[in-house]
């Protein structure tokens, strides 16, 4: 199976988890991201997020991606058309992580959802948090 790596191709090393984070509260869900994700692995997310979007209109959204690796071809699929259908559905987007990719991905998602999204550096992860539930 294709893989996309944090650092090109190349063999799993840490376990796949996409974490809702006990941040998280109201109109704030905050995600942590880790290892090599699969679709499956965004099978007990989305509905947090779906259910904060119809209980609230807009979230704002926090992604932790400190540990995060690359995404099979099948977990591409899955967040691209989810963030499609739902592009207009956040008040606001932090992604945090430390690889130029992560802020070229921030730019272009600014650009096609209606909310504010922005990339900072892990070691500014605090001032992101800070951010988005502002």
């Amino acid at each position: 199976m294709c893989k996309i790596f944090k650092n090109g191709y190349g063999p799993e090393s840490e376990p796949a988890m996409l974490k809702i984070l006990e941040t998280s509260i109201d109109d704030l869900i905050a995600v942590k991201a880790a290892g090599i994700l699969t679709g499956s692995d965004y099978d007990d997310v989305f509905p947090v997020i779906g259910n904060a979007i119809k209980k609230y209109g807009k979230i704002r959204f926090f992604l932790d991606l400190g540990e995060f690796e690359g995404m099979d071809v099948s977990a591409i699929l899955k967040d691209t058309i989810f963030a499609m259908s739902h592009r207009n559905d956040f008040k606001k987007m932090a992604a945090v992580g430390d690889q130029a990719w992560e802020d070229w991905v921030a730019r272009a998602a600014d650009v096609v959802t209606e909310g504010e999204v922005r990339h900072f550096q892990y070691y500014d992860k605090v001032e992101a948090f800070n951010w988005v539930r502002e």
